[in-house]
This record gives C-alpha cells, sequence and structure tokens, in this order.
C-alpha cells in the first residue's frame, strides 16, 4: 500500500453508491534502487529510528509494514512503517524508514495530548458529605445545574 492513499465508499441500504472519496498519488513512480526485495530489515530500522530520536532505552515494537512512502516529487520508496515505543524517553511512535538505505524518512508521536484547565476537590463533595444528594440530573434537562456545594 501506499501510505497515505484512501479509498472510501459510502452504500445506501440499497446497495447504490452514494459517495466515494480517494487519496491516490497520480504519477507516481518507483524511485530507482526501490523495485527489489528491501536490504534493511524491520529490527535494524526501528533501532535506526530510536538512534535519530536520541532514545535512551527502547521498548517494544508492535507493528513493523512494508508499504510505498511517498516523496513530494512523487517517486516511491521502499519503507517501514514502524508502530513502537521507548522507555526513555517514555513515548509511542510511528516511523517510517527508508527499507533500502535505513534513512529516517518520518517519526512522529502518537500520543495524543491536551493542554486545558480544570477543577479538582480534594475532597471531592461525595467523600467529604458521605452522600450523593449535592449530585443531582436536574431531571434529565440538557443543562447543568447548579450543584449544592
Amino acid at each position: 500500500p501506499i501510505h497515505g492513499s484512501l479509498l472510501s465508499v459510502h452504500q445506501g441500504p440499497d446497495g447504490m453508491i452514494h459517495t466515494l472519496h480517494a487519496r491516490h498519488f497520480a504519477n507516481s513512480r518507483v524511485a530507482p534502487d526501490h523495485d527489489g526485495p528491501f536490504k534493511v530489515a524491520a529490527v535494524v530500522a526501528v533501532v535506526r529510528a530510536n538512534l535519530a530520536m536520541g532514545v535512551k532505552k527502547p521498548g517494544k515494537i508492535d507493528t513493523t509494514e512494508l508499504v510505498w512512502f511517498p516523496k513530494k516529487d512523487g517517486t516511491l520508496l521502499s519503507a517501514w512503517k514502524l508502530n513502537h515505543s521507548t522507555a526513555d524517553p517514555p513515548g509511542m511512535w510511528e516511523s517510517f524508514v527508508d527499507a533500502m538505505s535505513g534513512e529516517v524518512l518520518q517519526t512522529h508521536s502518537t500520543i495524543k495530548t491536551v493542554d486545558g484547565t480544570g477543577m479538582a476537590f480534594v475532597p471531592n463533595p461525595v467523600q467529604r458529605d458521605g452522600t450523593v444528594g449535592a449530585l443531582a440530573d436536574n431531571n434529565d434537562a440538557n443543562s447543568s445545574p447548579k450543584l449544592r456545594w
């Protein structure tokens, strides 16, 4: 498969196709020396990705898949798509490593983060009062009741 390609077909109950979405790579061509068997094993590719990231302690390899990695100029490289974790620094990663040269093509974290604010109660009202009386569902209304704390 070509990394990033997509085909999505939406059918109605009668089997008729309603919409079709596709992401393809027109005028793609295999890069020179990338049409034969791979030269870099998946395990070596993970080591290369970890070295490029400065990993001190690797984790485990979750999945490896040989894919075509599209470059901006339309050439396709035979590459390893690797999902792997690291212990130091802690993380989960998706990396692409050229299966012929071992060059790290791309690495990004698969951990989702959020930056925001919130409120915490120590102790929370149920623990403090020993009752759930302050928690009400507002008679199933689509609004929040004013809590009596």
